[in-house]
């Protein structure tokens, strides 16, 4: 006997765009301005055709998602905006396999930086320091989630027979990145330029 349930939803925060969250605005806390969805139902899969989320300061998240449960499987791809960063990620994802990808640009800390201390109980997060400057990230791995959960975790144990080893391919570039000059230097001042760094091997070596 197959089932299925075809669903959508559209949340709007109360008041419309950009208004203040009331106690009765379930995405007030969240700062979601719209969360629209829509999906299938079949039995054990689960497919989120289309997601996205729309956030006060310029947040966007966008995406598709297949999910089995009882076989704890899934696989998906997501686009994430905020102001300062991009970021993109695709990934299948299996108990013993998977495999997956990460772009991020971190264009502006500084933009990044004004997004975070907006947020409520964060003001003070960066203890008053000043950041500026950029970075990418690009990554890809294999490997199931749950070898990768036992490499991180125990990885002097061996893998289960059969499971493949999993690897880490991901390169990280830095060309400014730290507090803002003053002058005096302010304590706890940092700065890291022209910085490339690769991994590349086993999740464990990495």
């Amino acid at each position: 006997h197959r089932t299925h349930m075809d669903f959508s939803a559209d949340l709007q925060a109360q008041g419309g765009i950009g208004a203040k969250a009331g106690k009765g605005d379930p995405l007030g806390g969240l700062r979601l301005r719209s969360l629209v969805a829509k999906g299938r139902w079949e039995d054990d899969l689960l497919t989120l055709e289309s997601l996205k989320a729309d956030a006060a300061g310029g947040v966007l998240i966008e995406g598709q998602v297949k999910a089995q449960p009882k076989a704890q499987a899934g696989s998906g791809q997501f686009t994430l905006r905020l102001p300062g960063l991009a970021a993109k990620v695709k990934a299948d994802m299996a108990p013993a396999k998977g495999q997956g990808e990460l772009q991020a640009q971190l264009g502006d800390v500084a933009a990044l930086q004004r997004w975070v201390e907006a947020l409520p109980g964060l003001a003070d997060v960066f203890g008053g320091q000043s950041l500026q400057g950029s970075a990418t990230l690009d990554a890809t791995w294999t490997g199931g989630w749950q070898a990768v959960q036992q490499r991180l975790s125990a990885p002097d144990q061996p893998l289960p027979a059969g499971t493949p080893e999993p690897t880490l391919n991901a390169k990280l570039q830095v060309p400014r990145l730290g507090t803002r000059n003053g002058s005096p230097p302010a304590a706890g001042a940092w700065q890291v330029s022209g910085l490339r760094a690769d991994a590349t091997g086993s999740v464990e070596d990495a």
